[in-house]
Order: C-alpha cells, then sequence, then structure tokens
C-alpha cells in the first residue's frame, strides 16, 4: 500500500516594514519614499491621501512587486501622509504603515510693499521718495499660505546684498537698515522672499532718491529789470531766486539778520523748484 506523507507549512505571519517620507516640505512634483520590508513581503500597496491613518479600502486595488522606493507624483498643493501594505506569497497582509506629514507647496510666496525712508522719518504710509543719508530703513511685507516664508535677499546696484534668515513664518512684515555704497542718485532695491519648500517669490521693488549735497540758492536782486547792488536804498526792489537743486522743497527770505529769520517755510510747489 502506497504511503502518500504531504508536507503542509502553515503560515500565518504578516510580512512587516515601513515607509519613511521623502522631505517635511516638498515643491517638486515627483517624490521617493523609501520603503523598508522584511523578506517574507513579496508584494506591496503604496498610496497617499489627506489622512493620517490610511485604510486598506482607499488602496490601490492592484499588487505590485515589493521594492526598496515608489516613486509618486503629486497635482496639488496641500497637507498628505503616504501609506504602505505589504502581503507575503501566501496572501497574508501587513497591517497599513504611515509616514509622517508632508507638505506639498509649488506655489511661490509674495513679497508686497517694499519701501525705503528716513531712519528717523514718522511717515507711517512708506510714501517716502527723498533722504538726505546714505543709511536708511527699509522694510516689506511678506505672505506664503503654506509652508511659511522664513527667508529674504536684499539687492540692489548701490548696497552689499543682505540676506535675512530669521524671519518668522507666523509674522507678515520686515523692517532693517541699509547703507549705499555711494551718495547722490537714484537708489533701488529688489526684495525677494523664500518659503520653507525653497520657492522664491517675484520681486518686489522701491526706490528712493538720496540727496546729501546741500541746496545752493542764487538769489539776483533788480530794480527796474536791472541788477542792484547787495547794500541798497531802494525800494520797491525784485527778488529773483534760482535754486540750483531739484529737491528743493521751501525757502525763507527776509530782511535784517538771521534774527529776523521766520519761523516758518515757503513751500514749493512740485515741480516748480
Amino acid at each position: 500500500m502506497a504511503n502518500n506523507n504531504f508536507k503542509l507549512t502553515l503560515d500565518t505571519l504578516a510580512p512587516e516594514g515601513s515607509i519613511t517620507r521623502p522631505a517635511e516640505y516638498l515643491k517638486n512634483n515627483e517624490s521617493s519614499v523609501a520603503i523598508e520590508k522584511n523578506d517574507d513581503a513579496k508584494y506591496m500597496k503604496v498610496w497617499f491621501d489627506t489622512n493620517k491613518v490610511g485604510d486598506k479600502a482607499d488602496a490601490p486595488t492592484t499588487w505590485e512587486a515589493a521594492a526598496t522606493e515608489k516613486v509618486t507624483s503629486f497635482s496639488s498643493d496641500g497637507e498628505y501622509y503616504y501609506h504602505l501594505v505589504l502581503m507575503d506569497s501566501v496572501g497574508n497582509e501587513s497591517q497599513v504603515y504611515n509616514t509622517d506629514k508632508i507638505t506639498f507647496d509649488k506655489t511661490l510666496p509674495t513679497v508686497t510693499n517694499v519701501y525705503m525712508k528716513d531712519l528717523d522719518s514718522t511717515d507711517t504710509n512708506n510714501n517716502t521718495k527723498i533722504s538726505n543719508s546714505q543709511t536708511v530703513k527699509f522694510g516689506f511685507t511678506y505672505e506664503d499660505n503654506l509652508s511659511g516664508v522664513v527667508s529674504a535677499r536684499v539687492v540692489g546696484d548701490d548696497i552689499e546684498t543682505i540676506n535675512i534668515d530669521n524671519l518668522s513664518s507666523s509674522e507678515t512684515q520686515y523692517e532693517g537698515e541699509l547703507t549705499f555704497k555711494s551718495k547722490d542718485g537714484i537708489k533701488t532695491i529688489s526684495v525677494y522672499v523664500t518659503d520653507v519648500a525653497g520657492n522664491v517669490s517675484l520681486p518686489g521693488e522701491a526706490s528712493i532718491t538720496v540727496d546729501m549735497t546741500l541746496a545752493n540758492p542764487v538769489l539776483t536782486l533788480t530794480k527796474d529789470g536791472k541788477a542792484v547792488p547787495t547794500y541798497i536804498n531802494y525800494r520797491d526792489i525784485k527778488a529773483d531766486l534760482i535754486f540750483n537743486d531739484n529737491n528743493v522743497t521751501g525757502y525763507k527770505i527776509w530782511e535784517g539778520t538771521e534774527e529776523n529769520e521766520p519761523e516758518s517755510w515757503t513751500i514749493v510747489d512740485e515741480g516748480t523748484a
């Protein structure tokens, strides 16, 4: 009588593994997650969604050969989690393994309201257009709705590049000081901000005119169309004032010594200086 013996191996142990996110913040559409697995794992399912703990019901319908990495693509900004399930050759499935949160952010941050003004300026609206100092205040407003702004770079033809590495992602404004290399002239700066994911904004710009040269007005006295000497005894004399400085905003004219100087300035209308 034949002796038919069969060896049966009972395997009820599920494979084990883990899945690791590529980074906390991403700006590239494609990313690769690292997978660890024991030798029993032959197949896997990898997916991502907004759930902190994955549900097998949300996994892909088909299994693929177990590997040590998986490349996937994001399509829109948001906060996501990767999930992994492993299966061995006899159909035992592992638990769902989850990554920590991943923030996918490919939207550029914004920088607005860039300004420059005098160090002692009281212009709260930041509309200053002229300064008599090489050193001025500068500032800007920044925003990023996802990963947050962390750094800024200020560049210009007449300044050393300023790198700001301590911007707070919980705030929206920054103010500092800068010094121009040269004196008089129109000075322009450009500000770029960078968010946590590495996206760099389009530039925000501001200009200011630095004028450190003293005004040199010329006062000409005339009577009946003819120049008169400095010391005169005429009345009804006409005074012609030439500013020789396009940035003059006011002037004072008086008779006598400095003790007679008026308290108030006569304002020069824009474009008449």
